[in-house]
């Protein structure tokens, strides 16, 4: 019940913050192309997530290694959220900095 509940939480707050994210980093123009990439990685991950969870039970036969594969994407993705954060910041500052300029023509 509590995975059941922190999944949920998960899902209803970082969809709408990595979407959110996605168009913060891009100029107007392009924003389609933001968007619509990030639903194919979801559509990628519930794809591969499960295809590679079943993969994982047929040679291991144990679930616990089931779950504790599931951690590795998690802990990666976190990773690479924290490398790329200062890059981030730098394109959302960079944009404003030019939609700025763009408004003073």
């Amino acid at each position: 019940v509590i995975a059941a509940i922190l999944a949920g939480v998960a899902w209803g707050t970082l969809n709408p913050a990595l979407q959110a994210m996605a168009m913060q980093t891009t100029v107007p123009a392009k924003r389609g192309v933001a968007s619509n990439t990030g639903y194919l990685g979801m559509d990628m991950g519930f794809f591969l997530g499960p295809t590679l969870a079943g993969l994982v039970a047929a040679h291991t036969g144990e679930q616990g290694a089931l779950f504790l594969s599931g951690m590795v994407p998690v802990i990666v993705g976190f990773v690479i959220f924290v490398l790329t954060w200062r890059r981030f910041q730098a394109r959302v500052k960079w944009l404003e900095r030019l939609e700025q300029s763009s408004r003073r023509k």
